[in-house]
């Protein structure tokens, strides 16, 4: 960050420039899903399905601003027709997951010796008109 215009930080660093560097060496994440449709009658649809995922976070540079990411996930969904109208629900339950920090890489250490744990629960509802 360079060039800041508040005096007082400014004056705290040294300067108009900040350097910091935070690593994350993350890595490619798999994603594989899986999903069924069925017509349950002529104006709705069912759906069912499953995703299995990496978390592309290493343990050492894991911070709760990043967070361990889900690895399962369960969702379900219907879609329902009226003439132009079209509504789809859907939910998904993302199986809880933790991650553990043994030394972290980042440079305070703070995080050393820490655990992330994450739960998620979706809803969605959208509305189509289709002219």
């Amino acid at each position: 960050m360079t060039n800041g215009n508040n005096a007082t930080v400014n004056s705290i660093v040294g300067g108009t420039s900040i350097q910091d560097f935070v690593p994350l060496s993350w890595q490619d994440q798999h994603v594989y899903r899986i999903g069924l449709e069925t017509l349950a009658t002529e104006t709705s649809t069912l759906r069912l399905g499953f995703s299995h995922a990496n978390s592309p976070v290493p343990d050492s540079t894991l911070t709760p601003l990043t967070a361990a990411f889900m690895k399962n996930a369960l969702s379900v969904g219907w879609m329902y027709r009226h003439g132009h109208w079209r509504f789809d629900f859907a939910y998904q339950h993302a199986f809880d997951v933790s991650q553990q920090v043994g030394v972290s890489d980042v440079k305070s250490g703070e995080f050393s010796n820490s655990r992330t744990e994450v739960a998620e629960e979706t809803f969605v509802l959208t509305t189509s008109y289709i002219f």
